[in-house]
């Protein structure tokens, strides 16, 4: 799980809380911290001393969320990835469900629907995923890259790479 962060200390200990108690024990938490001037890095390392399962790599300048990732993918070392932003929290199945899926059906690629917490802490379920997809077919899911797991191999033959010249809104 790929998980971009810059100037996270606000949200990163709810993220990785979420992670390290997914139902799926075998995962790999990559953290990218991308030259933060706050404590991220800090809280970071605090969890890599009791969860070995946790790993950071530190950019050596500021270079957006696109470069993050992609330095992710180049240290995932899993079947599957999966991609978090440092202020999402997950269920403690989702990663559990998500590769079950994946395994039973051969997919390269798993997408799911999202609940949604407002920035005034309503919540809501957004299904938009999944409505796109039976209206229009399995291929025209959302761009929620945080909303899925995608086969390593697969992103690692055909070279696919977040666009590191968008800026702003790269989901």
């Amino acid at each position: 799980v790929i998980v971009p962060c810059y100037n996270v200390e606000k949200y990163i200990e709810c993220c990785l809380d979420s992670l390290i108690d997914q139902t799926l024990p075998e995962i790999e938490i990559i953290c990218i911290d991308d030259k933060s001037t706050d404590g991220t890095s800090e809280i970071i390392k605090k969890y890599m001393k009791t969860d070995n399962r946790v790993h950071l790599i530190e950019q050596p300048v500021n270079t957006g969320a696109a470069v993050a990732r992609n330095a992710g993918i180049a240290a995932a070392r899993g079947m599957y990835i999966g991609f978090v932003d440092a202020d999402d929290y997950l269920d403690t199945n989702f990663y559990e469900k998500m590769y079950e899926t994946a395994l039973s059906s051969g997919a390269d690629i798993i997408k799911s629907n999202a609940k949604i917490t407002e920035s005034d802490g309503t919540k809501r379920f957004d299904d938009m995923q999944m409505k796109r997809i039976q209206q229009h077919g399995k291929w025209y899911f959302l761009y929620q890259w945080w909303t899925g797991l995608f086969r390593a191999d697969m992103i690692r033959h055909h070279k696919i790479q977040f666009p590191t010249e968008i800026t702003c809104g790269q989901d």
